[in-house]
């Protein structure tokens, strides 16, 4: 029996589906052939475990006849959804707030979708973001501001790909935009180990004792001035922007918590070299270690950079205990050989152990 919406209208669906309920909806085809085909396309849909779709046929998302033209054209993957026809703002900024991320590093990620649908317009959907993003390239190409529009294009790939899956259409068409050059950064400022000596015989001792916390341990300014203690011959530091940045570092040497605050830091820094922030002791540990020839998996570690929260999910007590001695030794020799013009590499030469190195 074939039923109808009224006497001049479409022809309407009623079929039920195990798991999804009754469909009772206007297939939006007037042609009986058409709409036979219709009921057989939405039953190959059952049967393939495309239910979604027929679930949003059910609500009134699509017609009948809107699927079955990307059906008989192999489009699925282009159908409109319900989820596609969300508004980007604030779908996607309630989205970044259900991740495990830092609050600052969401605050950053949200500020970069607003400020695309700032530019694009705010009543800019999901399916429209391939075409408004390109728009949005243009718009920073113009500007020189590559690294802006390439988060945001990675905070929307990361959305898509949560969401719709690489296979999606939506997640094909943004790659396909393609991300902006960036012009490579001034290089970082590090310290050789003489010139951090020098630094700290002319800082007040209460603020060389910051700058010797940070480039022994690798500490961002927020941390040194945050969460961390000594414990025998390791420093534990309670990170602040990852989960994985709470970690363990080797004790080089013995380290003091901060006695005046990081401003007043910042200026006596200022005061000895212009081009010092306290960033610099950070990159200088990690050339430090490199220079040191600490293994890259341990050094990625010491700064936080990767690996599981907790050093013990990878590594037994004992072997902690011996990486951390190990790289101890080979970051005093390294340092030490600095100072006195001495070979790091000779086996035979090992720096006094008993006292402080800067």
């Amino acid at each position: 029996m074939v039923y109808t919406s009224n006497k001049r209208g479409s022809y309407v669906i009623k079929k039920s589906f195990k798991g999804i309920g009754e469909i009772r909806r206007a297939s939006g085809t007037k042609d009986e052939k058409t709409f036979i085909e219709i009921q057989r396309m939405m039953e190959k849909l059952y049967d393939t475990g495309k239910h979604t779709i027929l679930e949003e046929m059910r609500d009134g998302v699509v017609s009948g006849i809107e699927v079955y033209r990307y059906f008989i054209e192999g489009r699925l993957n282009h159908l409109p959804s319900a989820a596609s026809l969300r508004l980007v703002t604030p779908t996607v900024p309630d989205w970044i707030d259900t991740h495990s991320v830092a609050p600052k590093t969401k605050e950053n990620y949200k500020n970069q979708i607003k400020r695309f649908c700032d530019m694009v317009g705010t009543d800019l959907t999901i399916q429209d973001i391939p075409k408004a993003l390109k728009n949005y390239r243009r718009y920073c190409n113009e500007r020189d501001i590559a690294r802006m529009f390439n988060l945001c294009r990675a905070t929307i790939l990361a959305y898509l790909n949560n969401n719709f899956g690489k296979t999606h259409t939506l997640y094909s068409q943004v790659v396909e935009v393609k991300t902006l050059k960036v012009k490579p950064k001034r290089q970082k400022p590090k310290l050789s180990v003489v010139e951090f000596n020098a630094l700290v015989t002319a800082l007040p001792e209460e603020y060389a004792n910051i700058a010797r916390a940070m480039v022994f341990t690798g500490m961002r300014t927020n941390e040194v001035f945050g969460e961390w203690w000594v414990e025998k011959d390791k420093v534990v530091i309670k990170g602040t922007k990852t989960d994985r940045s709470e970690r363990i570092v080797p004790l080089i040497q013995p380290i003091f918590q901060p006695t005046r605050g990081h401003l007043a830091f910042r200026r006596q820094l200022k005061k000895f070299r212009d081009d010092l922030s306290p960033y610099v002791f950070r990159h200088t540990y990690i050339h430090w270690m490199e220079m040191a020839q600490v293994p890259r998996s341990r050094r990625m570690m010491y700064m936080g950079h990767s690996g599981p929260k907790d050093t013990t999910d990878i590594y037994e007590a004992h072997e902690v205990e011996t990486f951390l001695r190990e790289d101890t030794e080979r970051l005093r020799k390294w340092i030490f050989s600095q100072l006195e013009n001495k070979d790091a590499s000779d086996d035979d030469w090992k720096p006094p152990r008993k006292i402080n190195l800067l």
